[in-house]
């Protein structure tokens, strides 16, 4: 039941926009941003929920590897929203 509640999150997240489309694809530059689904309640949806996914399938399986992995996957992204996307999110729509 756990799994269901962190993995159903996870799956309104992926969409070509939210895994980086706005990085590669000018046409995504001029939308305004996202508000709706996931976004609607976190401004960093993909950070927040599609990570989730991660420690779903971990206790899914019962590993405490796989627990470990989720552990470091979800604070290692927090590091590279901060120090990549965060000024990349910037640059691309202006700073709020």
């Amino acid at each position: 039941m756990l799994f269901l509640l962190l993995f159903i999150p996870f799956l309104f997240v992926f969409f070509p926009r939210a895994i980086g489309g706005d990085h590669f694809r000018s046409h995504y530059r001029t939308m305004p941003l996202v508000q709706q689904g996931a976004f609607a309640w976190s401004g960093n949806a993909m950070y927040v929920f599609a990570f989730l996914g991660l420690w779903a399938i971990a206790l899914l399986i019962g590993s405490q590897a796989a627990l470990a992995v989720a552990l470091f996957q979800h604070a290692y992204v927090w590091v590279h929203f901060y120090c990549t996307e965060a000024p990349d999110m910037d640059l691309l729509y202006g700073q709020d």
